[in-house]
C-alpha cells in the first residue's frame, strides 16, 4: 500500500504541514545520456530540496548508457538506495523511451513477437508466404481475397473469393502483416499487445531483472512500475469506399480463432464490415472491437498487472490515446477494461488542455474498484514558458477528479545532444526556477494528505458509450459525422455535470458484467453505490446491463434515459430493448434537461453572487469517518471575459454543502488550519468566499473544528479580501516615477550560435544553415540512423567522418573575459577567429555538459568562432553560446556584442539587450514610506515563473498567483527593495527559428521545421517584470 497513513484515525497537523514522501509527486526523471552514479545521486538531492517524494527512473531518447545492462542495474540499485537513504520513494518504468512492451527491442528481435495488423489492399503481393513461416520471417501471409462492388445506394457488397477468382468489382486482399524495423524502436518494432506469450516474454526480460536487483525493496521504497502507452496497431480507415488506399486493423495470429470461438462466425468472411457500409457492419463491428479490446487487455494489462501483484508491487501507468471515443476505439478499444489490473490506474493529459473525460474514466474505475490512488503523466508538451500558474491549474483540476500522484513531464538528467529538445521544460536544475518548486509541491502533498482519506461521495453513475463509437469505425466518408456528434455528446454530457457540481462515475458496460453487483438498494457497482443511472443515447446496450437495469428499477431504482432508447443489444437489432420505454424516464439529450432531472442529489452546489450557478468551478467531496472534505478547484484557467492571466480577477461565490457540521478551511499554500465564518440555511453549510485565477480551496466539515480564526489574522483576510468586493487599499503610492532601475543578472548574458556555414571531411564551405538542420542532413548524408534511435542501441565505431561549422558575430568593443559554451568540446578542434582556442574549462552554461571555456579578447567588428569534430552515427552538432557580463543588440539575424547597462526598465528584456539571456534578474529600486504602516507590493504583469521580494535585504515572500500581492510592514523612510526575477530557457535553449507561436504541443520536431514554419530570424518570446510593480499603504 502506498498511502499507508490514509487509514490513521485522523489527519495530523504535522502531517498536513509536512506531508511524507508518498504524497509527493514522482517526475519522470530522464535518463538521456552517458549516466553517471555521481551526477545522478546529487540530483535525488536536488529532487528532495524541489519537494519531490521521488522520481521515476525513465529511458529517453540520448541514452548512451545500454538499457537493461549490468551498468545499467546498477545504477538502478544505487539510485534505489540513496532514494531510501534520503527518505523517498524509488519508482520504476518499464521501457526504453515508450510505448511499453517492445523491452528496447530485445523482445522484438523475434518477429512472432512484433506487433501484428491485417492490411486490406488492392495490392496483390507476390511474396506472400504461410502463416508460419510469417511468423518466423516476418514476411506477409494472406488471409482472405475478396470481391467488392460499390452499389447505387452508396453502400458496399463484398464477397469473399478464391485468389485466383474474377471479381466483379475491385478486388482487394487481406494480409497478415508484421511490424518493419524502426529506427524508433532502436532498429525493432512494437510489440504484439494481443499475445500473451509476447507479453510474458517482455516481463521475463524486464520485470524479472527489476526483481532480481531491487526486488528486496519491492512493497517498500519501490512501490510501482510504470507502463507507458500500451496500444495494438491502430486501426487506419479508408476516406471513402471508392478510395483504392490501404486500410489497416490490428490483429494477431490466433484472432481469427478466438473470434470464431466466441462469436460463431468466421472474422474474415465479414472482415470488409470493418471497412465499407454494409448492411450488417454494424454487428461485425461491435464483435470485433468487443474481442480485440478483450485480448489487450488480458494479453498485456492483465498478465502484468498479475505478476505485479504476485511480487508485491503496484502496475502503475496509462494507456495510450484515452481521450474521446473515436480514438479510443482506434489504438485501445476501451480504457476503462484495462485499469481493473493496475494497482494504481493512472492517465496521461499533457499539454494546458482540458481533458475530463480522460480523467472521469479512471477515476470511476479507482473509485469503483477501491484503488488507493490515481496516478498523472502531466505538465509535458507545455515548452519552457509555461509557469508556476499553469502548473497549479492543472494539478488543482486534476486533483478534483482523483489524481493523486502527480508524475511531472519531464525532469532531464542531461541537455545533451537532442535530450534539450525532448519535450521542455526540464523540471529540474537546469530550469532557473527549480529551487523554488517546493512552493507547488508542498501545496500538491498537502492536498493529497485529505484526499486519499476515506471514500469518494458520488450519487451518479452514467454508463460509457464507448461501445456505441465501435458501430461507426467506417469509410470517413460515411461515418465521420456521427462519430463527431458522439464524441461532442461524450465530452458535453461530461462537461455539464462536472460544472454544475453535479459529480457522477462512468460505468464501462463490460466491468458491469464481472465486477460485484447489487442492485437491492441503489444501483452498487464494486465498491460504489449510486442513486441514479444515465444512459446517454446510447444505441447498443448489453445484455447483462439491460438485466441489471431491470434489477435496480425492481428496487425503486432511478434511470434516466438521453434522447433514444437504444435499437440494439449486443450489437444486434433486438426488440428486449424496448424494455427501457417503461422502466427509464426520457429526457431530452440537453444542459438544461439532465441538471434539472439530476439536481436533487447534489450534495454541494456552487453559486455566483448573483445567484447563477457557476460554470467555471468543479470539486471533490469525500466521506472521512465522521468527517467531510470537499475540494473546490477551477476547471476554466479563465472565467469567460477574463483571459489574460496578468489582470486579476475576483470572482465572489456561495458554497453550499449538504452536512450539519463546521468547515475548517485548510490553507494548502501555507500548511495553516482556518475558522471562517459561515451559515446555516436549510440543512446546508452556506460558506462566502472570493476566488481569484488560481485559487483552490480545501474545507474539512467536521463536529471539532480547531484552527486560526481567520479574522483575526489580517494578512490572510487581505489575501482573501472582503465579500462581495474586495477592499479598497487607501493612499496609493506608485514607483513608476523611475523610468529605470538598476539590476544584476545572476548568470552570464549570453548569444546564442546556431547559424553556420559547414563542411564535410574538409571540402569547401557550404552555404548557411541552421545547425539541426545541417546534422540531420548529415546523418542522412552519411547513412547513419535518424536521432529517433537510441546511441546505445548504435554501434560505437570511430567516425569516418569530420565536419567544421564556421560561427560569426559582431562587437562593438574589444571585450574581454567572455567564453564559449560547448558540448562535446575534448573532441572538438576550436579556431576563434582563425587561431586554435587554448581549452580552459571555466564552469558550465544552463546544463553540466555544455561547458564554458575561457575565449581571448574580442576585436571590435566581425568575429568567428570555428568548430571541428569527428562525425558519428552517434554524433550532433548543437548550438554554442557566448557568455558573459554584456549585453546584446539583435537585429534581424545580425548579432552583436556591447557593452552591459547600468540599469534596465520595466517590460521585455529582450528588447534591453537580453535577447537570449534565461535565467534571473534582480531588479533593485527604492521607495520612501511616508508613514509607518502596513503596504501592499502589487507586480501582477510578469512573464516568468515568480516574483521574490526583499526589503532591506529581507526576504519578504514570493509573488506567484493572482491577486500578485504581498503585504507587509514598513517603518517611515527609505527602503531598498529586491524584485528578484525568475525567468526561463526559451529564449536560449526553446524552438526559437519557429515562426509558428499558435501551438499548444511542442515536441522535437518543432526544432526541426521548414519552409515557412522556418526563419533564420529569432522568434523570441516576451521575458521579464513587463510593468512597475505598485505600493500601497492599507489603512489599519
Amino acid at each position: 500500500m502506498l498511502y499507508k497513513k490514509k487509514s490513521e484515525p485522523s489527519l495530523t497537523d504535522e502531517l498536513f504541514r509536512n506531508p511524507t514522501a508518498e504524497y509527493r509527486s514522482a517526475p519522470f526523471w530522464a535518463w538521456n545520456s552517458k549516466l553517471e552514479k555521481e551526477e545522478l545521486l546529487w540530483q535525488i538531492e536536488e529532487f528532495k530540496k524541489m519537494g519531490f517524494g521521488g522520481a521515476h527512473m525513465h529511458v529517453r531518447a540520448g541514452m548512451e548508457t545500454k538499457y537493461l545492462s549490468d551498468e545499467f542495474m546498477d545504477l538502478i540499485k544505487s539510485c534505489t538506495e540513496k532514494f531510501k537513504k534520503e527518505d523517498m520513494l524509488s519508482y520504476l518504468y518499464d521501457e526504453d523511451k515508450w510505448p511499453s512492451g517492445f523491452a528496447g527491442g530485445y523482445v522484438t528481435k523475434t518477429k512472432k513477437y512484433r506487433a501484428h495488423s491485417v492490411k486490406f489492399t488492392e495490392t496483390k503481393f507476390e511474396s506472400a508466404v504461410d502463416m508460419k513461416t510469417a511468423l518466423q520471417t516476418g514476411e506477409p501471409c494472406l488471409l482472405a481475397v475478396y470481391d467488392i462492388v460499390i452499389c447505387d445506394d452508396g453502400k458496399v457488397s463484398a464477397n469473399r473469393i478464391g485468389e485466383n477468382d474474377t471479381a466483379n468489382g475491385k478486388k482487394r486482399y487481406a494480409y497478415f502483416m508484421t511490424a518493419e524495423d524502426n529506427d524508433g524502436f532502436n532498429g525493432q518494432s512494437y510489440v504484439d499487445t494481443l499475445s500473451p506469450e509476447a507479453i510474458k516474454k517482455f516481463v521475463s526480460v524486464t520485470h524479472e531483472k527489476y526483481k532480481k536487483v531491487v526486488g528486496d525493496e519491492f512493497g517498500k521504497t519501490i512501490n510501482t512500475i510504470f507502463t507507458d502507452e500500451p496500444q495494438f496497431t491502430a486501426k487506419l480507415p479508408l476516406s471513402s469506399a471508392k478510395s483504392d488506399k490501404d486500410g489497416v486493423i490490428p490483429y494477431t495470429e490466433k484472432f481469427g480463432e478466438e473470434f470464431l470461438k466466441v462469436n460463431k462466425y468466421d472474422i474474415l468472411d465479414k472482415l470488409p464490415d470493418l471497412f465499407y457500409e454494409t448492411g450488417t457492419e454494424k454487428k461485425t463491428r461491435y464483435d470485433f472491437y468487443n474481442l480485440i479490446t478483450g485480448m489487450f487487455a488480458n494479453a498485456f494489462s492483465e498478465t502484468i498487472g498479475k505478476w505485479c501483484d504476485e511480487n508485491g508491487i503496484n502496475l502503475t501507468g496509462h494507456m495510450m490515446q484515452e481521450d474521446n471515443l473515436e480514438i479510443q476505439t482506434r489504438w485501445i478499444g476501451e480504457a476503462m477494461r484495462h485499469y481493473k489490473y493496475f494497482g494504481i490506474p493512472g492517465i496521461d493529459l499533457l499539454s494546458d488542455n482540458l481533458h475530463f473525460t480522460t480523467a472521469k474514466q479512471c477515476q470511476s474505475a479507482v473509485h469503483q474498484y477501491g484503488k488507493e490512488g490515481m496516478l498523472s503523466e502531466l505538465y509535458g508538451v507545455t515548452d519552457w514558458t509555461y509557469d508556476f500558474r499553469g502548473y497549479k491549474f492543472q494539478g488543482d483540476w486534476q486533483a478534483a477528479l482523483g489524481v493523486t500522484l502527480r508524475v511531472p513531464h519531464l525532469s532531464w538528467v542531461s541537455m545533451k545532444g537532442s535530450a534539450k529538445r525532448d519535450y521542455p521544460a526540464s523540471i529540474s536544475y537546469q530550469s532557473p526556477w527549480y529551487k523554488e518548486y517546493s512552493y507547488l509541491e508542498d501545496h500538491f502533498a498537502r492536498l493529497n494528505t485529505a484526499l486519499t482519506r476515506g471514500k469518494p461521495v458520488v450519487k451518479v453513475a452514467v454508463v460509457h458509450s464507448i461501445e456505441t463509437c465501435w458501430l461507426y469505425d467506417g469509410t470517413n466518408e460515411n461515418t465521420t459525422l456521427k462519430r463527431r456528434q458522439l464524441d461532442d455528446r461524450f465530452l458535453s454530457l461530461t462537461n455539464w455535470l462536472l460544472y454544475n457540481a453535479i459529480d457522477f462515475d462512468f460505468v464501462s458496460e463490460a466491468e458491469l458484467a464481472t465486477i460485484k453487483t447489487d442492485f437491492t438498494n441503489g444501483f452498487t457497482v464494486g465498491e460504489m453505490t449510486y442513486d441514479a443511472v444515465v444512459l446517454p443515447a446510447l444505441e447498443t446496450i448489453r445484455k447483462t446491463t439491460l438485466n441489471a437495469l431491470i434489477k435496480y428499477k425492481e428496487n425503486d431504482g432511478r434511470i434516466v434515459v438521453l434522447d433514444s432508447v437504444p435499437e440494439r443489444l449486443d450489437g444486434a437489432v433486438s426488440a428486449e430493448t424496448g424494455t427501457l420505454y417503461e422502466i427509464a424516464k426520457i429526457i431530452p439529450y440537453d444542459e438544461s434537461s439532465v441538471v434539472e432531472e439530476l439536481k436533487d442529489l447534489k450534495t454541494v452546489s456552487i453559486y455566483n453572487y448573483d445567484g447563477n450557478p457557476t460554470d467555471n468551478l468543479i470539486y471533490a467531496e469525500r466521506a472521512d469517518g465522521n468527517d467531510e472534505w470537499v475540494f473546490i478547484a477551477h476547471g476554466k484557467k479563465f472565467k469567460d471575459g477574463w483571459e489574460c492571466k496578468n489582470v486579476p480577477h475576483d470572482q465572489p461565490i456561495v458554497i453550499k454543502v449538504k452536512t450539519d457540521k463546521s468547515p475548517v478551511l485548510y490553507d494548502t499554500l501555507s500548511g495553516e488550519k482556518y475558522i471562517i465564518p459561515f451559515d446555516r440555511e436549510n440543512g446546508e453549510v452556506v460558506i462566502k468566499w472570493s476566488l481569484y485565477n488560481s485559487d483552490s480551496l480545501l474545507f474539512k466539515f467536521t463536529d471539532t473544528p480547531e484552527g486560526k480564526d481567520i479574522t483575526e489574522d489580517p494578512l490572510y483576510a487581505l489575501k482573501i479580501k472582503s465579500f462581495p468586493d474586495r477592499m479598497e487599499h487607501q493612499h496609493y503610492y506608485g514607483i513608476r516615477e523611475e523610468d529605470v532601475v538598476f539590476y544584476e543578472r545572476e548568470e552570464d548574458n549570453a548569444l546564442i550560435l546556431d547559424e553556420c556555414v559547414y563542411s564535410y571531411d574538409g571540402g569547401e564551405f557550404r552555404p548557411k544553415k541552421y545547425v539541426l538542420h545541417m546534422t540531420a542532413d548529415a546523418k542522412n548524408d552519411f547513412g547513419y540512423p535518424s536521432m529517433d534511435c537510441q546511441p546505445w542501441a548504435i554501434k560505437a565505431e570511430k567516425p569516418k567522418h569530420k565536419i567544421t561549422v564556421k560561427y560569426d558575430f559582431y562587437s562593438e568593443t574589444a571585450f574581454a573575459g567572455a567564453c564559449l559554451a560547448t558540448e562535446d568540446y575534448k573532441r572538438s578542434l576550436i579556431k576563434v577567429n582563425g587561431k586554435r582556442l587554448v581549452k580552459k574549462p571555466t564552469g558550465y552554461f544552463v546544463d553540466k555538459s555544455c561547458i564554458k571555456l575561457a575565449l581571448p579578447k574580442f576585436k571590435k567588428g566581425l568575429n568567428t568562432v570555428e568548430i571541428t569534430m569527428p562525425f558519428g552515427a552517434r554524433d550532433n552538432f548543437e548550438p554554442v553560446y557566448i557568455t558573459g557580463d554584456f549585453n546584446v543588440k539583435l537585429e534581424g539575424v545580425r548579432k552583436t556584442i556591447i557593452n552591459k547597462t547600468e540599469k534596465i526598465g520595466y517590460g521585455d528584456i529582450t528588447a534591453q539587450g537580453m535577447p537570449f539571456y534565461g535565467g534571473n534578474i534582480k531588479y533593485k529600486t527604492e521607495f520612501t514610506a511616508k508613514e509607518a504602516g502596513r503596504y501592499c507590493i502589487t507586480a501582477s504583469c510578469y512573464s516568468g515563473a515568480l516574483i521574490k521580494v526583499y526589503i532591506d535585504g529581507e526576504y519578504k515572500g514570493r509573488i506567484v498567483f493572482s491577486p500578485y500581492e504581498l503585504v507587509t510592514e514598513l517603518s517611515e523612510g527609505k527602503h531598498e527593495i529586491i524584485y528578484e526575477f525568475f525567468g526561463n530557457r526559451n529564449n536560449c535553449s526553446g524552438s526559437i527559428h519557429n515562426t509558428n507561436t499558435n501551438r499548444l504541443w511542442v515536441g522535437p520536431y518543432h526544432w526541426y521545421t521548414k519552409g515557412a514554419e522556418f526563419s533564420f530570424e529569432y522568434v523570441l518570446s516576451p521575458i521579464g517584470i513587463t510593468a512597475s510593480p505598485i505600493i500601497e499603504k492599507i489603512d489599519d
